[in-house]
C-alpha cells in the first residue's frame, strides 16, 4: 500500500509539473504610462487590491487575464526562459500579440522568495499583476 501512494504521489506530481496549463490569480495591480511629451516612462501606480484569474494554456500558446475586460494574448515566440533578473530571481519571457494585433511582450517573474509577478509589457503602458498559483 505504501508503493501505491508513493507512485501516485511522484506521478500527480510530475502531471503537475508538465500541466499544459496554469491557472494564477492575482491579489495586486500597478500600472505605468509613457509621456510622449517628456519621452519618458511614468513612475508605477501605487498597488491596488484586485482579484482577477489569469490561465497559461501552452497548449493553445495563450495568456487569458479575466479582468473587468478580458484580455486574450497569443504567444508568437518563445523567449529566453528562467534568466536571471539580477536581483536573485528569474524572468521568463513571451512575445505576443492582443486581440486588436498589437505586439507585447508578457513577462513572468518569480522572486527568490517564491513571490511571482506577471507582466504586460506594450510601448506606451505596462502593468503589473501581483499573483499565486490556484
Amino acid at each position: 500500500m505504501k508503493k501505491i501512494l508513493i507512485i501516485l504521489v511522484a506521478l500527480f506530481s510530475f502531471l503537475y509539473v508538465k500541466a499544459d496549463v496554469i491557472k494564477m490569480q492575482s491579489t495586486e495591480f500597478a500600472l505605468k504610462l509613457y509621456d510622449y511629451e517628456t519621452q519618458r516612462w511614468n513612475d508605477w501606480s501605487d498597488w491596488k487590491d484586485c482579484s482577477v484569474l489569469i490561465v497559461i494554456n501552452t497548449d493553445n500558446d495563450t495568456f487569458t487575464i479575466y479582468s473587468s475586460q478580458i484580455q486574450q494574448y497569443d504567444i508568437y515566440k518563445y523567449g529566453d526562459q528562467g534568466v536571471s533578473d539580477g536581483q536573485d530571481g528569474k524572468l521568463w519571457y513571451f512575445d505576443c500579440v492582443n486581440e486588436d494585433g498589437l505586439r507585447c511582450a508578457v513577462r513572468l517573474r518569480i522572486q527568490s522568495d517564491g513571490a511571482r509577478q506577471l507582466y504586460v509589457d506594450f510601448s506606451d503602458a505596462s502593468w503589473v499583476y501581483n499573483v499565486y498559483i490556484k
